[in-house]
């Protein structure tokens, strides 16, 4: 059985999510060897400026690089019930 998340707990999860973020400027300096992908290397350059532990994504094959700067690679569901809202 899988398990999903309620479409009405989607918005507020965001919400609370925007609420603790903070602004980091990113420049793009790594656009063509920071992922497998060009079009996702400003998510790993944003993850290695901004200190997070993880990069929340369907496509680990995207991001290779990410354990060369301790970043954890995990689907939205594992990040869920790392941080301790699903079980």
């Amino acid at each position: 059985m899988h398990e999903h998340i309620a479409i009405d707990d989607v918005d507020p999860f965001l919400q609370d999510l925007s609420a603790i973020a903070r602004f980091h400027e990113i420049f793009y300096l790594w656009r063509t060897s920071s992922s497998d992908d060009p079009n996702d290397a400003f998510v790993l350059e944003l993850a290695v400026r901004s200190s997070s532990d993880f990069i929340v994504t369907f496509n680990r094959k995207h991001f290779t690089a990410a354990a060369d700067f301790g970043i954890t690679l995990v689907t939205p569901k594992e990040f869920l019930r790392t941080v301790g809202d699903l079980r």
